[in-house]
This record gives C-alpha cells, sequence and structure tokens, in this order.
C-alpha cells in the first residue's frame, strides 16, 4: 500500500482559486486538551486568520478573543473541522478511537477520495464557512486549528504543499487528567462505554461512498471481523487514553521532516515565557506583528491557562501503576 506521504510534492491543482491566492496555511496539529487553542488564540492576535468566529478588528486584544474562544469553543474554524471529521466518519472513526482511519489512510482508492472531498471543500463549505469571512487584512496570513488534522494533514498537505505545520506539544499526564475532566463534565463515565452509533442514514451514506468499508461491514455481520470503533469509545483506562496520545504524538512528530515548515513548541514554555513564543510564533507564521500585537497575544496566556498546567491530577491518574 502506497503512504499518502509520498504523494507530497504534487502541486496543488483542482482547488478554488481563491485558496490560491493566499500565502500558505498555518496548519496548528497536537493533540486534544495539549494548548492548540491557546496558540490559534495566539496567532489570531499575532495577526493570523484562524478563525471566523473570533470576528477579529483593528485594536482586538487578548480580554476580547478570550471572551470570544470561551462563547464559541475552542478557537477552531468550524469548517474545517466537520470536514476532518467526515474524513473520520468515513472510515467508522471519531477523534478519540482513530485505529479504523488509519488503518485505511494509506490505501490508494480511499486516499484519493479524501483529498477529492477536499478539494470540492474548497468549493463549499471552507470557501463559504470560512474564506467568505475573512477581514480584509494586509499580507493574508492565514491558518487553522483542529486537533483532528494531526491524523489528516496527510491530505490537506495535498492541498497547501507549501502549508507550515504548527506541532503543539504537552505533557502526558497533564493532557490526560484534562481530556478525563473535560469527558467527565460532559457526562461521559469513563467507567462505562457509551453507544457512539451514528444514525441509520448517515451509515448507509457512509458505506455507499467506501466499498471497502461497506465489505468489512458485511464481514463483521458475518462474524468473520472485529466490531466497529465506536462500539469502544470513548477510552475508559489511563493506558486507553495514553495509546491514543501515543497515535496523535506519533502523527504529528512524523512531520519534523518537513524541515522550516514544521515547528514544534512546548505548553508548558509558552506559560513559562508567553513574549518568547508569540515572538516566536509570529516569525515561524511570517507575520509582522506589532509590540502592540505580541503583547496582547502573551497576554492570552492569563491565569486560566497558567492555573489549568497546575491543577491536580485526576483519581484516574493517581492510581496507575
Amino acid at each position: 500500500m502506497p503512504d499518502v506521504r509520498s504523494l507530497l510534492p504534487a502541486p496543488a491543482r483542482g482547488i478554488h482559486r481563491d485558496f490560491l491566492r493566499l500565502p500558505p496555511p498555518v496548519i496548528v496539529i497536537g493533540m486534544h486538551r495539549s494548548g492548540t487553542s491557546l496558540v490559534a488564540g495566539m496567532l489570531s492576535l499575532l495577526g493570523v486568520y484562524m478563525d471566523p468566529a473570533l470576528d477579529l478588528h483593528p485594536g482586538t486584544g487578548a480580554d476580547e478573543i478570550g471572551l470570544a474562544m470561551r462563547a464559541t469553543g475552542y478557537g477552531e474554524a468550524m469548517a474545517f473541522r466537520r470536514v476532518n471529521e467526515s474524513l473520520l466518519d468515513v472510515a467508522d472513526s471519531r477523534w478519540d478511537c482513530v485505529d479504523g482511519f488509519l488503518a485505511q489512510r494509506d490505501e490508494r482508492l480511499f486516499a484519493a477520495l479524501s483529498v477529492l472531498r477536499l478539494r470540492l471543500a474548497t468549493f463549499g463549505r471552507l470557501r463559504a464557512g470560512f474564506l467568505t469571512l475573512r477581514p480584509d487584512v494586509p499580507g493574508g496570513a492565514w491558518g487553522f486549528k483542529d486537533p483532528r488534522t494531526s491524523l489528516t494533514l496527510p491530505y490537506w498537505l495535498r492541498l497547501f504543499p507549501q502549508a507550515r505545520v504548527l506541532h503543539v506539544r504537552r505533557d502526558v499526564d497533564a493532557v490526560i487528567a484534562s481530556l478525563i475532566r473535560r469527558e467527565s463534565s460532559r457526562g461521559e463515565s469513563a467507567e462505562g462505554a457509551v453507544d457512539w452509533r451514528p444514525p441509520l442514514t448517515r451509515r448507509l451514506a457512509r458505506k455507499a461512498l467506501n466499498p471497502a468499508a461497506a465489505l468489512r461491514y458485511a464481514a463483521r455481520r458475518a462474524g468473520l471481523g472485529s466490531a466497529p470503533c465506536w462500539r469502544a469509545c470513548p477510552p475508559q483506562t489511563f493506558d486507553d487514553w495514553m495509546r491514543l496520545c501515543g497515535q496523535y504524538l506519533r502523527e504529528c512528530v512524523a512531520w519534523r521532516s518537513l524541515g522550516s515548515q514544521y515547528l514544534e513548541v512546548r505548553y508548558e514554555r509558552i506559560l513559562d515565557d508567553p513574549m518568547d513564543a508569540a515572538a516566536r510564533l509570529a516569525d515561524f507564521a511570517r507575520v509582522k506583528a506589532t509590540d502592540r500585537a505580541r503583547r496582547c497575544a502573551a497576554l492570552l496566556v492569563d491565569s486560566r491557562h497558567a492555573g489549568g498546567a497546575g491543577r491536580e491530577p485526576s483519581p484516574l491518574l493517581a492510581s496507575r501503576a
């Protein structure tokens, strides 16, 4: 089976011309709860268009960005998130259960259809829900953040081969503690599995678009294959979460081979020296950020983020062997 990474040198083609007119995007990747939202907010304050919901305007400050991110979610453009979710969904996968997607991602037909889906989205959802809402700012710097892109990045780089990939990394114990707190607050118990089965109509449409998945489904019905991964979601133990974090991390660090197109930043280092982090992000994104913009980006690293990094680990973490 070919590795889709080997297809990357091909020039971008088949995408809407409005995207081709822009400079290469800054694509933020990293495990969920690793600080990608904070970095997206900092990039926004530095002059990179990341999320239409943030509604940037001249003079926007850290407080305004912080309030907008709290109100709208995690500082990620929903158009890109939904496209990523559709890619995972075709493979019976979701953000916390990725085996099915990773097993198929490099298959030639699956990869070709996935890249086609992205290209079509530049004429539809991505243009309508992201690009047309972009403010008219000098330089045109832009990007997007969604942790799922850690898995789908090979496809995005087919569209934007010169993209700058920004990997946000955080201590894995802190990531898992944050994930467990979040899932618990949503009422998704870490002690029992939840049936995440999609509606019947969506399952049928998905199988029609993916003949290989339909064959696997038939094999499962005949008792010849394993159950779809949504039956085992979400992760239930520390080891489950650790394995998931490892999958994301392996996908992210693989892109170190991009050289100067790749930057790895540590969440803990951002907390320790926000001004230095703001300067590094601006340099990597190739934006001429003003002193005020860098100060605002540094101010976004407020007590809420610093406090979250220092909380006591959850009982599940404390009880691991």
